[in-house]
């Protein structure tokens, strides 16, 4: 549905647990077109919230390197 929604970015986390999740960012036309997986890792996405406004206070900064 390359048409009805758009992948943004996604946020892998870490729980207070320990535990891994993530918050995949999605532009959508309505709650119907999102998809039920992030992408990125194959997990299940089974909440939505609708952005009720964006605040910027700077641009995101690059990638960081990772040191090998």
């Amino acid at each position: 549905m390359p048409d009805r929604v758009r992948w943004i970015r996604s946020y892998v986390v870490k729980s207070p647990n320990g535990r891994i999740g993530t918050f995949c960012i999605y532009q959508a036309q309505d709650p119907e077109s999102n998809p039920r997986t992030c992408p990125a890792l194959g997990m299940p996405g089974d909440q939505i919230f609708p952005v009720v406004k964006t605040v910027v206070i700077r641009d995101e900064p690059g990638r960081a390197s990772v040191a090998a």
